[in-house]
């Protein structure tokens, strides 16, 4: 029995051991440390009717599937849960993109969340002048605003108590160089040069007309809605008689009455695009030249004769009218002025009053013209 319990020992002692491990022996492969999983983009639907940022999400997605990054479109309210309503969940590293817009400004939202619970975010504003208004630029944009945040070697830290919201990180677009002072709106171009026929009346019994001459007018802008104008217009012929007067020896008389107007109007004009109507108030002067001529009873009565008569009155009145821009420096317009002169002028031939003058006397004019430089 003692023979045999020997007999085990012996065999036991003889055994070999395990041979222990060498110290220079390669480790199992670990995950570096900081190493992040794939993320998956969730891309939130842009607002309805904005065709710049639809076009802009959809080159997001194609940015993206570039990178080897998945990307989702869901219909989420920008700034809601993650997870909400309609929002599918996304992997352990959750990141969002939103395109807005506030007022006329493009805005991209982009946010990070990372395994250590600590959240990073992106709001940044992009003007038009920096590309506001090209889809491609706000893709390019929001893509490099998503790798910035991606942590690269970075290891996950302890997660700290929730003492508060999120950490935040908003951006502000900073311009590269100051912007450029905004440039006036182009002044209008001064001077004015129209012309066209006119027709002169005065409806006051026995009056004048209406009959027709010409009228040519020159204009300075003084603003954006004063204007004066200088305005020569005539001849206006007007025939009167024949009138007989046996007492005088003259059978009958006829009378030629040629009028000329010459008035300076300050106008002022409203603008509604190329349509301008205006109202003026103007003085000037009237000139009246009458020709009376007649024929005499038998012999021996003197030959025919003829008498001339002129006079010049002053005027004052006032009026309106609508200007049109057809092409670009030319123009069309529409006017009528009513004016008194003072005194009243009556023409008479053979001792009876035949026209009567300036109490009130209406000229209309229909004009096309230039704008001068």
């Amino acid at each position: 029995m003692i023979a045999a319990a020997l007999w085990v020992a012996l065999l036991l002692a003889d055994a070999p051991l395990p041979a222990p491990a060498p110290a220079d022996a390669p480790a199992a492969p670990s995950a570096p440390p900081g190493a992040t999983s794939p993320i998956s983009v969730t891309l939130t639907e842009p607002p309805a009717g904005d065709a710049v940022l639809a076009e802009a999400s959809t080159r997001i997605r194609a940015e993206l599937a570039a990178s080897g990054i998945a990307s989702t479109q869901v219909d989420c309210t920008p700034g809601g849960a993650a997870e909400g309503a309609g929002c599918p969940p996304l992997a352990e590293t959750r990141a969002t993109i939103s395109l807005a817009r506030e007022g006329d400004v493009a805005a991209i939202d982009v946010s990070m969340e990372l395994p250590d619970g600590l959240e990073l975010r992106r709001h940044v504003r992009v003007l038009a002048r920096d590309g506001g208004d090209d889809p491609s630029v706000l893709a390019v944009r929001a893509v490099e605003l998503l790798r910035d945040l991606r942590p690269s070697a970075r290891p996950p830290a302890r997660r700290r108590a929730a003492t508060g919201g999120p950490a935040l990180d908003g951006e502000e677009p900073a311009p590269l160089s100051p912007p450029p002072p905004e440039e006036a709106p182009p002044k209008p171009r001064p001077w004015r040069l129209s012309i066209g026929p006119a027709m002169l009346a005065t409806p006051r019994k026995p009056g004048v007309g209406p009959t027709i001459g010409a009228a040519l007018s020159g204009g300075l802008l003084l603003g954006s809605h004063v204007a004066v104008f200088a305005t020569a217009a005539g001849p206006f012929n007007t025939n009167a008689g024949p009138v007989s007067d046996t007492s005088s020896g003259v059978k009958e008389r006829t009378a030629t009455l040629v009028q000329a107007i010459a008035t300076i109007e300050l106008r002022y004009r409203a603008t509604f695009g190329p349509v301008q109507p205006f109202g003026a108030i103007l003085t000037g002067v009237n000139y009246l030249h009458e020709t009376a001529s007649g024929g005499t009873l038998p012999a021996p009565s003197p030959p025919p004769g003829t008498s001339v008569d002129a006079k010049v009155v002053p005027a004052f009145g006032a009026g309106g009218g609508v200007s049109f821009e057809v092409l670009k420096g030319f123009t069309a317009s529409l006017e009528a002025v009513a004016f008194v002169t003072s005194p009243e002028v009556l023409v008479e031939v053979n001792h009876v009053i035949t026209n009567r003058v300036g109490f009130p006397s209406i000229m209309a004019q229909a004009n096309v013209g230039l704008v001068l430089p």
